[in-house]
């Protein structure tokens, strides 16, 4: 289980609490490292601001506004996204520029052609799928101040 903190935004429906708006934390290790400044890691990250994520989770423990929780997310989950997002459109590209190769022109701009348009059906196969991952709740956690900003949605 990938495990990541977040603060409790607000609840969507006073009345039963049943699901509520979580921000999460960023959080980067380049902070505590010693090589910090001799990194790549370190100087892109510095580069691109860190924006806090938004989203709307299940409300399994009870949170009010303000608390702090823990929430996770399966390996096999991370695991079959990273494929659809990383690997479908890499074989989508490849395969496009073999097949507009091997039956349209052997040439150079067919494969261009034919491997940017493999990688834009592999894209839009991904989009069309849209099966979010299953985010839950863990735990609560008790006596960790949190200041909630207003305002930034």
């Amino acid at each position: 289980m990938i495990e990541e903190s977040a603060v409790v935004i607000e609840l969507d429906n006073e009345a039963d609490n049943s699901t509520m708006l979580i921000e999460v934390l960023p959080q980067s290790a380049c902070g505590s490292c010693d090589a910090k400044s001799a990194c790549g890691t370190s100087l892109l990250s510095s580069l691109f601001k860190h924006r806090a994520t938004r989203m709307q989770v299940e409300n399994s423990v009870n949170a009010r506004p303000g608390d702090h929780v823990v929430v996770g997310i399966d390996e096999s989950e991370m695991v079959s996204g990273s494929v659809r997002l990383y690997l479908w459109p890499l074989l989508g590209l490849i395969g496009g520029a073999i097949a507009a190769q091997s039956l349209v022109n052997p040439s150079e701009a067919s494969a261009i052609i034919g491997g940017l348009s493999g990688m834009a059906l592999a894209l839009w196969l991904v989009h069309q799928r849209r099966d979010a991952p299953h985010i839950r709740v863990l735990r609560r956690e008790v006596g960790i101040p949190v200041t909630l900003q207003t305002g930034n949605k």
